[in-house]
């Protein structure tokens, strides 16, 4: 039994990502681990070259399947995964060395459920590995183009504070820097969401667990690129987070978590704003589920929008937008939220 099983969704990545990835958690100098490719319906090439690793290492297994999304990829890499402890990382970003050593070390040692480290974000363009001697000289020069909360203080938090830490921006939803218990990652599951499966991932987690350990290494390097899932999806993506901030803002309310509820209804809030001010509007039957949703959700909680609203009426800085969308050949009509309730569709 493997200390760590790394599971790497794969989906017709480029070589060299892939290569480079791959590269990266064989060279942990934690020993004792697999690599797990989920090759999730990649076409001959990249499907060839995940063959090849595992030829290559005897530590490395490949999965083949049909195209489900990268979240039922990585269920399938759990099902198969036959390690103490479960990691994640993304076909297309960077390992340091000492990530899962200094990871599995911390979890270990108190036989935690889940330990957190921080990670960097910089532009796939211009990254370099670092060599050995260099590392510690390389970290120093890198330029970030992330954001502050990828840098952790050593601390313990309980389930429900991972709602409060999320709303608040102090804990990042990715799965990349988190190591998680073998126990744990049994008895939870991913939806077979495109985008975003990692933050609802992340909510389950915090009904499940007891404490979320966080270091303060930064062990992983997040790659950007122009043209990933993350970075094109556009209007679509800000109607999903919206719909995930509704669904934090239900979390919260069933734990009472007064403050992460307004933070929740806050976000949710400037990001529909954003969408409207854009000239956003539902294109696909997909978006419009979603859309829809987020109509639903404010139908049930009229009461806290009106006291939220009127108590900060003075100086709220959102106007809440809905868009009435009537036939195809009609343009869409951007209303607030008074007209939008006017017209009955929040009653």
């Amino acid at each position: 039994m493997p200390d760590v099983s790394v599971i790497m969704p794969v989906c017709d990545t480029p070589g060299v990502f892939l290569d480079r990835a791959a590269r990266s958690v064989l060279a942990q100098t934690l020993d004792d681990l697999e690599l797990i490719l989920v090759n999730d319906g990649s076409g001959d090439e990249t499907s060839a070259r995940c063959d090849f690793w595992a030829a290559r290492d005897r530590r490395v297994r490949v999965l083949h399947r049909e195209h489900g999304g990268p979240g039922l990829a990585r269920n399938a890499g759990i099902a198969a995964a036959a390690g103490k402890y479960i990691g994640f990382a993304d076909s297309d970003d960077y390992a340091l060395p000492a990530l899962y050593r200094v990871l599995f070390t911390a979890a270990a040692r108190e036989n935690l459920p889940a330990v957190k480290c921080g990670a960097f974000v910089l532009p796939a363009a211009s990254f370099v590995p670092p060599g050995p001697r260099d590392e510690g000289e390389t970290l120093r020069r890198w330029p970030e183009v992330g954001r502050a909360q990828y840098r952790y203080a050593k601390q313990d938090i309980s389930g429900p504070e991972i709602l409060r830490y999320l709303s608040n921006n102090l804990l990042d939803n990715s799965l990349w820097t988190l190591l998680l218990r073998a126990d744990v990652c049994a008895s939870l599951s991913f939806t077979a969401r495109e985008r975003m499966e990692d933050s609802y991932y992340f909510m389950d987690l915090a009904r499940r667990l007891e404490i979320l350990r966080l270091l303060p290494e930064r062990l992983y390097i997040y790659l950007t690129r122009p043209d990933s899932v993350s970075q094109t999806a556009g209007a679509a993506l800000a109607l999903e987070r919206a719909a995930h901030d509704a669904e934090l803002f239900d979390r919260a309310a069933a734990c009472r978590q007064t403050d992460t509820m307004t933070n929740a209804f806050n976000r949710l809030s400037r990001t529909l704003t954003q969408y409207a001010d854009s000239g956003g509007r539902p294109a696909t039957e997909a978006e419009l589920r979603l859309y829809m949703d987020i109509i639903s959700f404010f139908r049930r909680h009229m009461d806290y929008y009106r006291s939220s609203h009127s108590a900060h009426r003075a100086d709220d800085p959102f106007d809440i937008k809905f868009f009435c969308l009537g036939p195809a050949d009609e343009a869409s009509v951007v209303l607030n939220f008074a007209a939008a309730a006017s017209l009955g569709l929040l009653e």
